[in-house]
This record gives structure tokens, C-alpha cells and sequence, in this order.
């Protein structure tokens, strides 16, 4: 969870990852994989894996990519990477450590007035396909036609 601490202090990888890397690097071009093969060139292959994240470290990311609270908290908790989060009570965990850190609950109220919790996730989940933009969160009222075109697309 804090393989960056561990650079940071170290100034490089551990040597087990590293070993590990250098094993996977050999097993893929023996397989005749490169780094021109198509498979790793389109985007095919980062929307096809699965990636999952705790809360924690999503609240680690966020707080990291984030030294100054940031107007911009939805986007900046999808950075994190809240929509590789399984569940909507770790999506609500994640937000409550970031703002035991002093900063702002990343989830605008209206959104936890007017969504169930498990609407939030999917929510999180939607707005990271969809690519929501930052001034969607202008004002009360853009938040609601937001919410709308949400339920509108499930």
C-alpha cells in the first residue's frame, strides 16, 4: 500500500519486484510478446482489466495527488481510483479518511441526498466511463441534470 514511502526512502524498487519484473519482462518476449503487439497498443487492454482498490488506497492516492485541498473532489477521487473500488461502503470509508485529514468530503451532499449508497458507486463508476466534466459541479443545478442523465443511462 505504500510502495511510494518505500521509493522515496530507498530511491528505488525492492528487489523482489524488481526480480519479479525482470521474470515477467523474460516470460513475455520467450512467449513472443513486444511491446509493439497490438494487444498493449489500443485501448482494448486497459478497459478489459480488472483493477481493484481498498479504501485505503484510494484515500492514500488522493491524499498524495492532492498535498492542497482541491475544489475539484469528485474528479480527484476518481483519479484516486474510487471506480476500482467493489463496494459502496469502501467508497464511503475512503471519503470519511480523506476528510479525517481535513479536507472536504470528496462526495458533494446533493449527490449523498439525492443517491442511495450503492447508487454512488455506480455512480463513480459512470462518471469515470463517461468522463464527466469538471464544470458538471458548477452549481446545485448542475449537479441535478448530472444525476438525471445518470439514472437516464442505467
Amino acid at each position: 500500500m505504500f510502495d511510494w514511502v518505500k521509493k522515496f526512502l530507498t530511491g528505488s524498487p525492492s528487489q523482489p519486484q524488481e526480480t519479479a519484473l525482470n521474470a515477467s519482462a523474460e516470460s513475455s518476449d520467450a512467449a513472443g510478446f513486444s511491446d509493439s503487439d497490438s494487444l498493449f497498443d489500443d485501448d482494448f487492454a486497459s478497459t478489459t482489466t480488472l483493477q481493484f482498490a481498498s479504501a485505503w488506497d484510494v484515500a492514500d492516492r488522493y491524499l498524495r495527488d492532492n498535498p492542497a485541498p482541491t475544489p475539484y473532489t469528485m474528479h480527484a477521487l476518481i483519479d484516486a481510483g474510487a471506480a476500482n473500488l467493489l463496494d459502496a461502503s469502501e467508497l464511503l470509508d475512503a471519503c470519511q479518511k480523506i476528510a479525517d485529514h481535513g479536507y472536504q468530503f470528496p462526495i458533494n451532499g446533493v449527490l449523498l441526498n439525492d443517491l442511495s449508497e450503492s447508487d454512488l458507486l455506480r455512480f463513480v463508476h459512470w462518471q469515470a466511463q463517461v468522463g464527466v466534466a469538471k464544470e458538471s459541479y458548477a452549481n446545485e443545478l448542475k449537479i441535478r441534470e448530472l444525476i438525471e442523465m445518470f439514472r437516464a443511462s442505467q
